[in-house]
């Protein structure tokens, strides 16, 4: 499974669909191997690893842009441009919920997501311009698949990879320290979904599902999860606006609707809360990994300011 690249998607996303989120909630220094104790550190209580796995489920925006950075740096030397597109993805969070809203999302971005799905990949549009030779070119440059692979493998045997060589190389190890830091970064909200495959079907997942589908349709939004929301929202504001332009009225009183029903319900607490109780014993056995992994996101994180700072 290849790791797949664009905006907070582009650098964070992983090739990977959870159907179970989908139907419910609406649904880019080299590490030691996965599930190695930290030297000399004796595991800690679950709980204690749960805001470590939050954070990791949630990286800072600050990476992104800083392998954008890098990624444009790269290209330039080889006579390409970079177009990176506006963010317009939901909030990245360990369980892969897609539709999260705050009030202050709401206002500054509404639906872009869907208002605007045209513009979301620029580059591409930049890549289909370019003269078959120069196409062949770019691919080369950016992320050859031909070349050497970094390879993760998952829980249950998957493989994920990422090319050791290009400007997506060069820009992620700039920033991560190595590809294989990358990817296991990536990866691993990933395996926390795929330990939690009963987590939709929690009774208090459900029950804050439908008080979030009920306090919607109170205000005029009729719709039962988050999913239903996006599609709505779709079809009342799809295609209506550019990437650049704010977010109408109607679009705004809907989003802010949608804010205060995930508020008042406590959807995405909910769901975080179950999530992390069935995923225990994935926890409590991967301690040391969560710990390490903790600790490359900190120091990427650091390294990712330096480069934004240039």
């Amino acid at each position: 499974m290849r790791v797949v690249s664009s905006g907070q998607c582009r650098q964070l996303g992983l090739a990977v669909l959870l159907t179970s989120v989908l139907a419910l909630v609406g649904a880019c220094s080299p590490a030691r191997p996965a599930g190695a104790p930290l030297v000399g550190a004796a595991a800690p209580p679950v709980a204690e690893l749960h805001d470590d796995l939050i954070a990791l489920g949630a990286p800072p925006a600050e990476l992104a842009a800083a392998v954008d950075r890098r990624l444009a740096e790269c290209l330039r030397h080889v006579g390409f441009e970079y177009k990176p597109g506006p963010d317009l993805e939901s909030a990245p969070n360990l369980f892969g919920i897609i539709g999260i809203m705050t009030e202050q999302s709401a206002r500054k971005v509404g639906y872009a997501a869907v208002a605007t799905p045209d513009e979301r990949f620029p580059q591409e549009s930049y890549v289909a311009s370019l003269a078959p030779s120069d196409a062949t070119r770019y691919a080369a440059a950016v992320d050859p698949e031909r070349g050497p692979q970094t390879v993760v493998r998952g829980d249950h045997g998957e493989e994920f990879t990422a090319p050791r060589q290009g400007c997506y190389a060069q820009a992620r190890t700039a920033v991560y320290g190595s590809v294989e830091n990358f990817l296991r970064l990536m990866v691993l909200p990933t395996r926390v979904r795929l330990a939690t495959p009963a987590l939709f079907d929690h009774d208090s997942v459900l029950d804050a599902a439908a008080q979030y589908g009920r306090c919607m349709t109170g205000r005029g939004y009729p719709t039962s999860n988050l999913k239903r929301t996006q599609e709505l929202a779709e079809a009342r504001f799809g295609r209506t606006r550019s990437a650049t332009d704010p977010p109408g009225d109607e679009e705004v009183t809907m989003a802010l609707a949608d804010a205060a029903c995930q508020e008042s319900s406590k959807l995405i607490e909910v769901i975080t809360s179950a999530g992390l109780a069935e995923a225990a014993p994935w926890i409590a056995s991967h301690a040391g990994e969560i710990q390490m992994l903790a600790t490359v996101q900190t120091e990427s994180t650091a390294r990712a300011e330096v480069v934004l700072r240039r």
